[in-house]
């Protein structure tokens, strides 16, 4: 099959794994922004476009594209945000999802957000649905609040000589004078319900301030999410532990790392290497919260070794926790 035609197929997985992870971690924009940028560790070395200047694969490379990461990933979070006639999720967690993504790496993301406003710029007037026109200018005034309204401005100049119920007329900030109708004369401000402050009733004497009594529910709440907190780490570290006992060599035996031609008679070993990369891959927003404690108790006593099966251990979990 030609590369032209496993094109879509391989971008159709780009998409719902992207898409799926903004489902996923809709309770946490921020742990989510991190995640997708994350995305290229977690596929074949080749797929995506590596960042400039970005080192490259240690092995060898399986799977050549010209897919950016960026690109893909604001056709994925823009295009879940415009579906019709609802989103899947709150329109206001799209558009802080881009905020995020773009404060964790502004130098990459940036071009990608240009080219994304400008075409959608482009598309006002080519037939777009009046609904996602309306989306559109909603996340472009709160994406411009977020980054202090810099823009291209002087590129949308020339819209201002297009007629008053132009589209175009309604998003450059530029069309500030009063003949561009774009913008009230008077800035708004605060409706103040009392004109004289003077005339309002005063408590001339100030009574102390009683102190606050304890709150039973908040110290059962803070109790309960003590308790929690402990069994989780513990729960993590019994299941960090098995992995590593079950996989790592012992002083008495050698150990190979199990390749996808070499699984035959051994499919119980290349089946545990990937739950552990899949339980790595899918409790890392846990893992790196204990992060320190669980790396000691599991991977301090193999310092000084060096093995092939310790090292890849060692390499999918850092990968989890962020350090590589």
């Amino acid at each position: 099959m030609s590369a032209g035609k496993t094109r879509p197929k391989y971008t159709s997985r780009l998409r719902t794994d992207l898409l799926a992870i903004i489902k996923v971690f809709e309770v946490n924009r921020k742990e989510c922004a991190r995640i997708l940028l994350e995305y290229p560790k977690w596929v074949v070395p080749g797929t995506l476009k590596p960042k400039p200047g970005a080192s490259p694969p240690d092995e060898e490379t399986t799977v050549i594209h010209d897919w950016q990461l960026e690109s893909t990933l604001f056709e994925t979070i823009l295009g879940a945000s415009f579906v019709l006639p609802n989103s899947f999720q709150n329109q206001i967690y799209y558009d802080s999802l881009i905020t995020e993504v773009c404060k964790l790496s502004p130098s990459t993301v940036g071009p990608a957000v240009g080219k994304s406003i400008q075409k959608l710029y482009a598309s006002l007037t080519d037939g777009l649905d009046v609904e996602i026109e309306r989306r559109f200018s909603e996340w472009f005034a709160i994406h411009m609040s977020n980054f202090n309204f810099q823009w291209v401005w002087k590129e949308w100049i020339p819209d201002l000589e297009l007629a008053i119920q132009h589209p175009k007329r309604a998003l450059p900030e530029v069309m500030h004078p009063p003949e561009a109708h774009t913008l009230p004369v008077e800035a708004p401000g605060p409706d103040i319900m009392f004109d004289h402050p003077k005339s309002m009733d005063v408590d001339g004497d100030m009574k102390p301030e009683e102190p606050v009594p304890e709150n039973p529910a908040l110290i059962v709440a803070l109790k309960a999410f003590s308790s929690l907190t402990r069994e989780q780490k513990a729960a993590l570290s019994r299941i960090l532990e098995g992995f590593v006992s079950c996989l790592a060599p012992s002083s008495t035996s050698t150990h190979e790392i199990f390749t996808e031609n070499s699984w035959q008679g051994e499919w119980n070993a290349w089946e545990m290497w990937g739950w552990y990369k899949h339980f790595c891959r899918a409790y890392s927003p846990y893992l790196r919260n204990y992060a320190a404690t669980l790396t000691a108790v599991s991977f301090l006593r193999f310092e000084g070794q060096t093995d092939p099966v310790l090292d890849l251990l060692q390499k999918i979990w850092n990968v989890s926790i962020g350090q590589e």
